[in-house]
């Protein structure tokens, strides 16, 4: 064991003493006056106010999250919305979409990537894209929505095949903020 030595003397903290930068002036009439930016102190703790509130789903998530990764996710862009998700897995990532929306959510389990895509099928176009035969009885051509963009073949390499013929249907909650939108699977307590 080491031995500490007992502190000698009391130590007393002093504040420092800071004298006016601008003197207050009364007038009639309003002035005009700037301060080289030089002058002016940075604040070390930013105060702000968001017009929108961070949806109970997502408090913890977002509580968690280090400094550096969470700024962008402080303050919402907009109220959450709550809606019908699907989510079909693949062999290497998934597929995620809500209700009434184009856009596709694709995860890529390799590079841990996300992208934003819309697909253009619609209700009475073919159900599949082309023919593809899946290499195990265990494994699935994606359809619809889902099916339009697997049919570009990077999308097919990246992620491989369905793992379930049908997506699963849950309750789903998203959220837009600077950094990105998160969606919660409210069913299963999910957030991606």
């Amino acid at each position: 064991p080491t031995a500490v030595s007992e502190p000698t003397g009391a130590v007393t903290p002093s504040l420092p003493t800071v004298e006016p930068a601008l003197e207050a002036i009364v007038t009639s009439q309003p002035i005009s006056a700037s301060l080289p930016l030089s002058d002016i102190a940075p604040l070390d703790d930013v105060v702000f106010a968001c017009t929108s509130v961070i949806d109970s789903a997502f408090l913890q998530f977002i509580g968690g999250m280090p400094d550096s990764g969470g700024v962008g996710f402080r303050c919402p862009n907009a109220e959450a919305v709550r809606t019908n998700g699907r989510l079909l897995r693949f062999e290497h990532g998934f597929m995620m979409d809500l209700e009434n929306s184009p856009a596709v959510y694709v995860y890529y389990d390799a590079n841990q990537e996300w992208e934003r895509a819309v697909s253009d099928w619609r209700d009475g176009d073919p159900a599949k894209t082309g023919e593809f035969e899946p290499p195990a009885p265990f494994l699935f051509q994606p359809e619809n929505k889902f099916g339009r963009l697997w049919a570009d073949p990077w999308r097919q390499i990246a992620l491989g095949f369905a793992t379930t013929e049908q997506p699963a249907s849950f309750s789903a909650v998203e959220q837009v903020f600077p950094a990105g939108a998160l969606v919660g699977d409210e069913t299963n307590g999910f957030i991606y």
